[in-house]
C-alpha cells in the first residue's frame, strides 16, 4: 500500500474545551482537575502535527509502513514518559522476527505499541505492520489509548497519571451524553455515575480502574505526583528525581510520609537517595542517625587528647615505643589517634591505650638555639627517673624541636627536655651570639 494518499481527517468533532487548555509551552500544559493537577501535551500542537501530515484511510487489515513516518502520541509521552527501556521487546522480536501490528490514526498517530516502534527504531528495521484506525472525535482517541495499555506494567506515577486523565475523559463523555439527550427533548439530563459521586467513590472507582488499591491510596499519589512536577517546574531536577524513586520503587505511604516532614529532613533524606548513597527513606534516616551520633560521640578514653597535644608512645606499641611526637588527627569512631613522629615526621595511628600524654599542646618555646639553661624536671609517673637525675645540671639549648620540645647539651650527654622543665640562665647570650656571628659575616 502507498502511503501519502491526500484525504481529510475523518475526525468530526473537536477536543471539547476543558481538555483543550491553551499551552504554557511548544510541548506541554496542566489542567486542574478537583485539585489534582495533570500534565498533559497540548491539544494544539498535537492538532498541528496532525495538519502537516497526510492522512491515509483508515485499513480493514494490517499494512506494512515504515516506522519514520509514524509518531507518538502526546498523550503517551505524557503519562509514560520518553525514556522507557524496550531491550526486553528487542530480544523478543529477534528471537521471533514478528512484531504485533500497531494500532495508528489515519495521520500516523500511534495509538497502541509505541514500544513495539521504539524497539523497530532500535533494530532499524525498514517497515512494520499497522493497522489504521479512526475515531469519531478525540475524546475516543485518548479512551483508546489508555484501554490499548491496559495491560502493560506501569510505575504507581504512570497509574496516577492514567487515573487522572480516566477522570476527565468520564467527566467530558458524561457532559457530552447529557448535552446529546437535552438536544433529544429530554429535560432531565441523564445522570452519569462519574461525575456525580460523592468524593471517596469517585477516588476508588479511578483507583480500581488503574490498579491502585483504595482511593486513599490514589489521593496520596496523585499528591506525590504533583510534587514531582513542581520540582521539576522549579528546576529541582535531583529533588524530583528521588521522590519518583520512592514512589515508584517503594510505596506510595513512603513518599507521602515524606512531603509531611520538615524541608531540612525531607531534603537531607531526597539528597541521599539522589546520591545512591541510601535506595530507602528507611536507610536514609539510618545514615542520618549514624551521623548525628558520631558527630555527638566523645568517647572517655580520648577525652585526654586533642590536636597539638605532645604525647610519647609507651610500651604498649613495642615497635615505637619511646618515641614522641604531636597528636595530628583524632578519630573516634576507629578508637585512633594520629600521631606526626617528631623523630622522621612520619604519622602512625595508634590506640589511646599505646600512647602517654606528655603536654598538652605547648605555647611558643620561650628559648633559642645557644641559650643557656638549667634543668629542673619536677618528678611524676609521666617521667622517665633517668631524666630527673639530671636536674640541676646546666646546658646548651642546641635545637627546638616542632613539638615544642628543647633539647640541652649538658656535656655527657644530649637531653630532649619540655621548655616548662627549664629555667634559663642567660636569654640574651643566645640572641647576642647569633648578632655577632651576623656583624662577622658583614
Amino acid at each position: 500500500m502507498v502511503l501519502g494518499l491526500s484525504q481529510q481527517h475523518p475526525f468530526t468533532q473537536s477536543i471539547p474545551s476543558a481538555i483543550a487548555l491553551a499551552a504554557r509551552s511548544p510541548d506541554s500544559t496542566k489542567f486542574s482537575i478537583t485539585g489534582v493537577i495533570m500534565r498533559t501535551p497540548a491539544i494544539a500542537t498535537a492538532k498541528k502535527k496532525k495538519e502537516t501530515t497526510n492522512p491515509v484511510s483508515p485499513s480493514s487489515g494490517p499494512v506494512f509502513v515504515a516506522p519514520q513516518i509514524l509518531q507518538p502520541h502526546p498523550h503517551n509521552v505524557a503519562i509514560y514518559g520518553e525514556d522507557e527501556d524496550v531491550s526486553d521487546l528487542v530480544r523478543l522480536i529477534q528471537d521471533s522476527d514478528w512484531i504485533k501490528p500497531l494500532v495508528v490514526t489515519p495521520a500516523h498517530t500511534i495509538i497502541s505499541g509505541h514500544r513495539r516502534w521504539k524497539a523497530a527504531q532500535q533494530l532499524k528495521l525498514e517497515t512494520i505492520p499497522v493497522e489504521y484506525r479512526s475515531f469519531p472525535h478525540e475524546l475516543a482517541e485518548l479512551e483508546a489509548l489508555l484501554l490499548e495499555n491496559a495491560s502493560r506494567h506501569k510505575t504507581t506515577e504512570q497509574k496516577v497519571r492514567e487515573a487522572n486523565l480516566w477522570k476527565t475523559l468520564e467527566t467530558e463523555l458524561a457532559l457530552q451524553r447529557q448535552k446529546s439527550q437535552l438536544k433529544q427533548g429530554n429535560t432531565v439530563p441523564v445522570q452519569d455515575n462519574c461525575p456525580e459521586r460523592e468524593k471517596g467513590q469517585t477516588r476508588d472507582h479511578l483507583a480500581a480502574r488503574v490498579g491502585l488499591g483504595s482511593g486513599k491510596t490514589y489521593e496520596r499519589a496523585a499528591r506525590v505526583t504533583r510534587q514531582i512536577d513542581e520540582w521539576l517546574d522549579a528546576g529541582q531536577q535531583d529533588a524530583a528525581s528521588a521522590l519518583r524513586k520512592v514512589l515508584n520503587y517503594q510505596s506510595v505511604a513512603a513518599a507521602y510520609q515524606l512531603l509531611k516532614m520538615d524541608s531540612q529532613q525531607r531534603d537531607t533524606i531526597l539528597s541521599l537517595i539522589a546520591s545512591a548513597k541510601a535506595k530507602t527513606v528507611k536507610g536514609a534516616l539510618q545514615l542520618m542517625k549514624r551521623a548525628e551520633s558520631i558527630a555527638s560521640m566523645k568517647p572517655p578514653n580520648l577525652a585526654g587528647f586533642s590536636k597539638g597535644d605532645i604525647v610519647e608512645v609507651n610500651e604498649e606499641a613495642t615497635n615505637y615505643v619511646g618515641l614522641r611526637g604531636r597528636v595530628d588527627q583524632l578519630n573516634p569512631v576507629e578508637q585512633q589517634i594520629w600521631v606526626e613522629l617528631e623523630q622522621d615526621k612520619k604519622k602512625v595511628s595508634f590506640q589511646p591505650c599505646e600512647l602517654t600524654l606528655i603536654a598538652k599542646m605547648p605555647p611558643p618555646v620561650p628559648y633559642l638555639v645557644g641559650d643557656w639553661v638549667r634543668i629542673e624536671i619536677e618528678r611524676n609517673e609521666a617521667i622517665a627517673l633517668e631524666d630527673s637525675l639530671w636536674n640541676g645540671f646546666w646546658g646548651e639549648v642546641v635545637s627546638i624541636g616542632e613539638t615544642g620540645s628543647v633539647e640541652v647539651n649538658v656535656g655527657a650527654k644530649t637531653l630532649r627536655i619540655l621548655p616548662r622543665d627549664l629555667q634559663a640562665i642567660d636569654l640574651d647570650f643566645g640572641q647576642k651570639k647569633a648578632d655577632s656571628r651576623d656583624d662577622n659575616a658583614n
